[in-house]
């Protein structure tokens, strides 16, 4: 049976009116493209959502401008505490200052009461990127608690403040242990006790956090059952966090935050977790509502205009292992497939060209890579230079399906990220190996000379 999809109703069970809906195309003095415009309904709702496709743009730095668009003016922080303070009083900068000074002098105890009279508002922000992790990894980093000594805490803060990195983030989700057990009883209390030389930190679950959390580059492989089991708990967290109720198919009042995901893919995730969310394609065109997609060349083609042409075709008992791929320039490449050699081919020839402009697609950059890398991607390739670009998963994810659409090739060309695991030495103790991150199935190499 064809699960069904969840009704979505505003907190005030209506929608947003005309005029209303007006008033969100501009934000300030800033006009919004129409993505933002549709993340600003849902925002104003605390709807949690699901972005799905391709983007042209940065979609961090885009989330991150859009964030503060909705918040520029606004305190991330409000004074619980029972102290009176002026009418000037900004807390933003009252806690940075009183902060980095009970960090210099390190000051636990005002540290600790820094914590507990200022509390995060939802105008507080948070970027994961899940790049390669797999479903239990995502789980836990969404669920998981982490627990602090008042000496880490410090040290963590400290760090981030020599760094210019964002403490506040990490700031925002810190209770003491007592209020984390207090947590799980509703409380909202989470810093009654005083402080004493035994006091300790946890900091809370993300998806229980107030502010904005944004969660990219999410993967559910096929055929991975322990992916798709990790989603599957993860969407039951999310309900339990996100919605009140117990009505299926119905969303209403949202109990904490805003959560925003991101997966190129969403076709391979279990439908409990997809029906956590509302939506949202990633074109800026209407051809999603008309059952149209946009390609990864810009082009809006229909469901009987979409054609998958195999550009090189190969025996129909040839592997991954059968074929080699060498660059002999920006634009050529010799091809091996078993013993037959073509030389001099074309990005054109193989698919890579641009369907409306004679110029390369992304993807053929994306090839080069593993080109240059002599087809694999270490963990350690995310900064090796100008010349040799970070490879992402959407990266691979789009460069496996042109691969096998070009040669006719079934078999997956680039296998699964291998990030290394623990092995038990025969003394008892772990072993860490560490993966080989991506490898294609095929040889590939640069020979240009170019780079």
């Amino acid at each position: 049976m064809k699960p069904v999809k969840p009704k979505i109703v505003s907190k005030d069970n209506s929608s947003p009116s005309a005029k209303e809906q007006i008033k969100l195309t501009k934000y300030g003095n800033v006009e919004l493209t129409p993505l933002a415009k549709k993340l600003m309904v849902f925002a104003k709702e605390d709807k949690s959502v699901l972005l799905y496709g391709d983007y042209a743009s940065d979609l961090y730095v885009f989330m991150n401008k859009f964030h503060k668009e909705m918040n520029d003016k606004n305190p991330l922080f409000k004074y619980v505490g029972k102290e009176n303070m002026p009418e000037d009083f900004n807390p933003d900068e009252y806690l940075a200052t009183e902060m980095r000074k009970a960090i210099e002098n390190r000051k636990h105890k005002k540290i600790y009461e820094l914590f507990r009279d200022f509390k995060r508002t939802e105008n507080t922000y948070l970027h994961i990127d899940c790049q390669n992790d797999d479903g239990e990894t995502v789980l836990k980093k969404l669920t998981g608690v982490e627990n602090f000594t008042k000496n880490e805490v410090l040290e963590r803060i400290s760090s981030m403040m020599k760094h210019n990195e964002n403490w506040e983030t990490f700031y925002a989700d810190i209770v003491d242990y007592k209020g984390h057990l207090r947590e799980k009883r509703s409380s909202t209390n989470y810093f009654c006790e005083p402080y004493s030389l035994s006091t300790s930190y946890c900091r809370r679950r993300l998806l229980a956090r107030e502010g904005t959390l944004f969660v990219e580059n999410l993967i559910c492989e096929q055929d991975n059952p322990k992916d798709k089991a990790s989603y599957e708990r993860l969407a039951a967290q999310i309900k339990k966090d996100k919605y009140e109720g117990q009505d299926e198919g119905v969303w209403s009042i949202s109990l904490s935050g805003w959560l925003v995901v991101c997966a190129y893919d969403f076709t391979t995730f279990p439908q409990r977790f997809l029906d956590q969310f509302v939506m949202v394609p990633l074109d800026d065109s209407e051809a999603k509502q008309q059952n149209k997609e946009i390609n990864k060349e810009g082009v809006v083609v229909g469901p009987d205009e979409k054609k998958e042409v195999v550009c090189f075709p190969v025996p129909p008992d040839t592997k991954w292992t059968d074929v080699e791929i060498t660059f002999i320039d920006n634009d050529h490449v010799n091809i091996k497939v078993k013993d037959v050699i073509k030389s001099g081919v074309h990005y054109s020839q193989v698919g890579f060209k641009h369907e409306t402009a004679p110029k390369k697609i992304q993807l053929w950059d994306t090839l080069r890579v593993f080109a240059l890398k002599n087809g694999l991607i270490t963990p350690e390739h995310s900064d090796t230079g100008k010349l040799i670009k970070r490879v992402g998963t959407d990266d691979v994810k789009r460069l496996r399906k042109k691969l096998q659409i070009c040669f006719g090739i079934s078999d997956n060309p680039i296998p699964p990220y291998d990030k290394g695991k623990y092995t038990k030495k025969e003394d008892g103790d772990k072993e860490f190996i560490k993966g080989e991150g991506y490898k294609t199935s095929f040889a590939i190499k640069d020979d240009s000379g170019l780079i």
